[in-house]
């Protein structure tokens, strides 16, 4: 079993930019998005995560379901990556990073 370390951050849902796209033309809005969930899953891929979350999630995962516009920091071998749930799979972000509250 490969523990992965897993922020999930979402954006409140009357935010102008909830459940959509990314968008590379945008300015991202990381400083809004808030920390709703962290731990750890056994997933090998991002993509486990998604259904981790959204089919069986862990007791006491309380968030909405994963879905476009979410960011789910994943931690494996001490290395952090982020990534952007799309319409259609996911875009890893670079740089900046949401903050924890």
């Amino acid at each position: 079993m490969r523990l992965m370390k897993v922020k999930i951050y979402q954006l409140p849902v009357e935010h102008e930019r909830c459940f959509r796209g990314f968008n590379p033309g945008l300015k991202f809005p990381l400083g809004e998005y808030k920390l709703v969930w962290e731990g750890e899953l056994d997933a090998k891929a991002i993509e486990d995560v998604y259904v981790i979350l959204n089919c069986n999630p862990p007791e006491g995962y309380k968030a909405r379901s994963l879905s476009v516009s979410d960011i789910v920091s994943a931690t494996v071998d001490g290395r952090e990556r982020l990534y952007f749930c799309d319409s259609v799979g996911w875009v890893r972000i670079e740089g900046a990073y949401p903050s924890s509250s």
